[in-house]
């Protein structure tokens, strides 16, 4: 009886292994999408990502870095402003997130915000 138990669960380990795809291909940006431009960053800036599309970025060659939840796509440069010497980095938001109460929150005057309204905003440091 535990011999046809234990033969069962054996059997059942092996139907349920998964077979391993002979070609991958690494997700990209769907044609024609708007983040295949607007997570580009110039020559010598960075990124930060949040949740969406443009999380892709993160291992695309866009100088993108980190990732956070929907609404705190800011607040990796609140977090770094202090420390670097840095004026300037590029947050990528999402539209969802963008007319949500991120951009009002991380928009305080005493704290660094965007300055561009699009869907890759900027994080300045605060002056």
């Amino acid at each position: 009886m535990l011999r046809a138990r234990a033969d069962w669960f054996n059997g059942r380990q092996a139907t349920q292994m998964q077979a391993v795809a002979p070609i991958t291909r690494t997700p990209y940006f769907c044609s024609g999408c708007p983040h295949n431009t607007s997570t580009k960053v110039p020559e010598g800036s960075r990124a930060f990502a949040g949740i969406g599309c443009h999380f892709m970025a993160l291992w695309m060659d866009r100088s993108t870095e980190t990732f956070t939840h929907m609404g705190g796509e800011g607040v990796p440069w609140v977090g770094v402003a202090p420390f670097t010497n840095e004026e300037h980095v590029f947050a990528n938001l999402g539209d969802g997130t963008y007319f949500t109460p991120a951009v009002w929150r991380s928009a305080r005057p005493s704290r660094p915000r965007p300055t561009s309204p699009t869907r890759s905003s900027t994080m300045t440091r605060p002056r």
